[in-house]
């Protein structure tokens, strides 16, 4: 962790900021070493069980600091191959993790910083954002956006969106599925902290194995899919938190 990187817990709850104000959370790639550290020591940590990723000032990331990257035109090859897979490696920890993921974005999200975003489980959006992929425009492949995004919209949707590396606001990024809930941006804080408590609120071992059961159902045909909820369902009924929660039906009935 530094400076330019902060990670704080409260709780069960580890808070990842990127806090790079000044230059609007751009990422350098001393930032991007330490988000992989700090992202694997979360992978590796048992006492967390939602880890939230934010920017500090008015934008979330608006992806990699230019400056340093286009500096590093005349790097060889394998240097080149070893900053890709650090920034990799930070993908690789953010789907790994057991816990659930949730990105609080409120301005520009842009780039790698967009990818990052939409990489988690959940995404809390500003009605004022900017989410965009414009790579393309900077004369750069965006690899890990269509690694990601293909995933989650679709082909011929992610095809364009990268393709032109146009920004969509916040209306049509829900609407793609890039992100989660829009929220105005007015009060999008308060509101925000709200909707963070209320999925911290629940019980952490049902959160944890919601979490495990959703990303097996991927892919599933429909029986499958079925065979797996049965036996989920079954599970569910004899769980800690399904016992606490009947306790206290009951008692007020």
């Amino acid at each position: 962790m530094t400076d330019q990187i902060r990670a704080t817990r409260e709780h069960a709850v580890l808070t990842i900021q990127l806090n790079r104000p000044e230059r609007r959370n751009a990422l350098t790639s001393s930032m991007i070493r330490s988000l992989g550290r700090t992202l694997r020591e979360a992978v590796a940590d048992p006492d967390v069980h939602v880890l939230v990723l934010r920017g500090a000032g008015r934008d979330f990331c608006t992806g990699v600091d230019l400056d340093e990257f286009y500096q590093s035109v005349d790097a060889p090859e394998g240097s080149h191959r070893e900053e890709s897979e650090r920034m990799a490696d930070i993908f690789r920890a953010l789907y790994s993790l057991r816990v659930p993921t949730v990105a609080v974005v409120q301005g520009r999200a842009l780039g790698v910083g967009a990818t990052l975003a939409v990489s988690c489980d959940a995404v809390f959006a500003s009605s004022a954002i900017q989410l965009g992929f414009p790579d393309i425009n900077y004369g750069f492949m965006p690899a890990f956006a269509t690694a990601v995004v293909s995933r989650l919209i679709g082909r011929k949707a992610a095809f364009d969106l990268l393709g032109t590396g146009r920004c969509v606001k916040a209306d049509e990024a829900l609407a793609l599925g890039l992100v989660s809930r829009v929220i105005p941006d007015e009060g999008f804080m308060a509101v925000t902290g709200s909707s963070l408590r209320s999925l911290c609120g629940s019980a952490p071992e049902l959160l944890l194995e919601f979490k495990r059961f959703f990303e097996k159902l991927d892919g599933k045909p429909i029986e499958e899919a079925l065979e797996l909820a049965a036996a989920a369902n079954a599970r569910a009924r004899v769980s800690a938190a399904f016992r606490d929660a009947a306790r206290q039906f009951l008692a007020m009935t």
